[in-house]
């Protein structure tokens, strides 16, 4: 049985998994097992030659469901969840996902750690606070951060080394993670930018495509540093990517604040996360085209990301205490 559980809990959250996991790597540390949602493929593919084992857990919310998807997933999520072995320590990713395998575990004796979402600096996210008040430690990646949580660990931002040297931009990169946007690929489109590659998760990229024979489009793709790394601009929501972007190529980027995504970070949140990364915040898909032209001329942001890296090591000293104390 492995020593460590990772709760990579799909999208920004696999990208903290996914920046730990490569870190505990690096300290000969990664003794572990994840914890994905159910029929994430895209998860999966990123995760799974880190770890021992992956198994997967119903996520209870999608962020385009209302709240009685709670009630609909819980028996399963349940389930699956009583079902995970033991472990000395847990990493919970901070999604709804994340919450009944971080519990569990936590009952059984493990030392849990919930990292707290890298845009979040005025509120709380439900589920980390949640875990929290049930004794797992919270970690966050700027000082800012720690008014939410006194007793929190800040670490820096928890985001992969980069693989690639950043190359002078020659299209835009839309993002749309899991659930895809519709919005900006329809102003994008309309707009008649020619230069443009969609990421589009669950919706099939071809409408874009075959109105715009120019563009490049995908669903997923395991390896979207490397169109990040070559992007003259990178569109998202909040989260991850963008801080990736931003971060480690210095990426002009943008912020889309889509209406339909329920339970995401609060607007002042992501105005404070935009104003951190020097990106365009935009609340409406008629304002991307100024947008884009703004973001050209914008600076990138000098924050060093050695989140993941000093995590690891609380992890790892935190393990060898647990099997010096059992000997």
């Amino acid at each position: 049985m492995a020593r460590i559980l990772i709760i990579a809990s799909g999208g920004g959250h696999t990208g903290y998994a996914l920046a730990l996991l490569e870190a505990l790597k690096e300290l000969n540390c990664s003794d572990a097992d994840a914890v994905i949602p159910e029929n994430d493929e895209w998860t999966k593919s990123l995760i799974e030659k880190y770890v021992d084992n992956v198994v997967e857990v119903k996520k209870l919310r999608r962020p385009d469901e209302d709240v009685s998807a709670y009630l609909r997933n819980l028996p399963k999520a349940l389930l699956q969840s009583l079902k995970l072995g033991r472990y000395k320590v847990v990493i919970a990713t901070g999604s709804n996902h994340s919450f009944l395998p971080a519990i569990i575990s936590k009952i059984r004796g493990a030392q849990v750690y919930v990292i707290e979402a890298i845009d979040r600096f005025c509120s709380r996210s439900r589920t980390v606070s949640l875990l929290t008040k049930f004794g797992a430690k919270p970690v966050v990646h700027f000082l800012e951060q720690k008014s939410l949580y006194p007793s929190s660990i800040v670490v820096g931002p928890i985001l992969r080394r980069p693989r690639y040297s950043p190359k002078k931009g020659r299209y835009i990169l839309a993002v749309g993670a899991f659930e895809g946007d519709k919005e900006i690929y329809d102003a994008l489109s309309e707009a008649g930018f020619k230069d443009v590659v969609i990421q589009t998760g669950k919706l099939d990229p071809e409408p874009w495509l075959r109105r715009n024979p120019g563009w490049i489009g995908f669903r997923f793709d395991p390896d979207l540093e490397r169109w990040i790394s070559e992007a003259e601009i990178v569109i998202g929501h909040v989260g991850v990517t963008i801080a990736e972007a931003a971060i480690l190529y210095k990426k002009p980027t943008i912020i889309y604040v889509n209406p339909r995504w329920r339970g995401t970070s609060k607007f002042e949140d992501i105005v404070t996360f935009g104003r951190k990364l020097n990106s365009i915040v935009i609340t409406d898909v008629k304002e991307l085209v100024d947008a884009v032209e703004k973001a050209r001329s914008s600076k990138p942001p000098e924050i060093e990301a050695r989140g993941a890296i000093k995590l690891a090591e609380i992890i790892c000293e935190d393990i060898q205490n647990k099997m010096s104390s059992s000997r």
